[in-house]
């Protein structure tokens, strides 16, 4: 619960009424890519967008790995 108090010189005011402001979480895990399409130049892939009960999903981002290691580069949002 929140409220706002106002302030000055003189003191402090009433408080505003209390609000329940409920902070949301990180969007729960899409399920792995597959592959529908491949050529020497793109690749097209499927994946099912996860059940979100926070707030709402505004995009994804699709990031890439050769293989060799553990880093995944973004290639687009």
């Amino acid at each position: 619960m929140f409220t706002v108090i106002a302030i000055n010189l003189v003191g402090s005011g009433p408080a505003s009424t209390q609000t329940l402001i409920v902070a949301g979480n990180v969007p729960p895990q899409p399920s792995a890519p597959v592959m529908s399409f491949r050529n020497s130049t793109a690749v097209a892939f499927n994946y099912t967008a996860p059940v979100n009960t926070g707030p709402a999903i505004t995009g994804y981002k699709i990031q890439w790995n050769s293989g060799s290691g553990s880093v995944f580069t973004t290639i687009t949002t």
